[in-house]
């Protein structure tokens, strides 16, 4: 199902939320050629299989099976706000922009303002509910 940000997204650009309307906005600038919403084919014996905390029985669950992965196909319509999939060295060109507040070497790719909103807690405690492994014990 699109999400909002998908269609602003395409919107703006006047083009799908595809992954080249996400690489010009955020991944190219920074080298992310390994971030997306699908893994090509000849990268996919590089993708792990991935699991989800169950939050009734408090342990982690199979989630997705990286054999037939559903990162393995294009989707539907990107949704812009979620599904993407990445590498640890992408995740960190990501992360290293961030800590430079929109920085990526001398050039600014996010604004400071929008660094600050993006590094600033946006969920509420019914939201972090059952999502301790990413975001802590919860307090």
């Amino acid at each position: 199902m699109p999400t909002f940000l998908g269609v602003l997204i395409a919107r703006a650009l006047r083009a799908s939320p595809s992954p080249i309307s996400c690489a010009i906005i955020s991944f190219e600038p920074l080298g992310m050629r390994d971030t997306g919403f699908q893994v090509p084919a000849d990268k996919l014996d590089r993708l792990a299989s991935a699991y989800m905390m169950d939050p009734q029985k408090k342990q982690l669950t199979f989630f997705d099976d990286a054999r037939d992965s559903r990162w393995s196909k294009p989707p539907a319509f990107a949704a812009g706000g979620s599904g993407l999939v990445s590498t640890v060295d992408d995740f960190l060109a990501f992360y290293r922009m961030l800590l430079n507040k929109g920085l990526h070497g001398r050039d600014r790719v996010l604004s400071r303002p929008a660094v600050e909103l993006m590094m600033s807690d946006q969920l509420t405690a019914e939201q972090r509910r059952g999502a301790e492994l990413f975001f802590g014990n919860g307090r």
